[in-house]
């Protein structure tokens, strides 16, 4: 037997979809770093206090947003996680069941149908 490999083709639709995920969280990353790595290049290359005090104060916090954001870009973005967390998620009211119902071929089962019947049927001459 020879194995064949199913080759899917990837529409356009699909590669721009990709692409615009991939710029987003490129674009998520590239938010977050740049100020840090210019006042960094800076320091370095010039001055060695230039804006150290912004830089410890929140330049450096400013990458944690990337932890932040990253799970409602994904939310956003993956349509599947969407619709998977969604599902898994979604609190539907359940319906109220009290007992196991007796299945109609069960053994046993006509002679319990016989006794609900004739409970009903002494329940109604009392109330007569």
């Amino acid at each position: 037997m020879q194995k064949r490999r199913v080759r899917h083709a990837v529409t356009w639709q699909q590669q721009r979809h990709m692409i615009i995920q991939l710029f987003c969280l490129s674009g998520l990353y590239l938010v977050a770093w740049t100020p840090f790595l210019v006042v960094y290049v800076i320091n370095v290359l010039s001055d060695p206090t230039f804006l150290n005090q912004v830089t410890t104060d929140y330049l450096g916090d400013m990458l944690y947003l990337v932890h932040l954001f990253l799970p409602w870009m994904s939310f956003i973005l993956f349509p599947e996680l969407r619709k998977w967390l969604l599902k898994s998620c979604s609190f539907r009211q359940r319906r109220n069941t009290v007992g196991i119902s007796p299945s109609r071929n069960a053994p046993g089962a006509t002679q319990l149908r016989a006794a609900v019947g004739v409970s009903q049927a002494v329940n109604r001459q009392s109330q007569t």
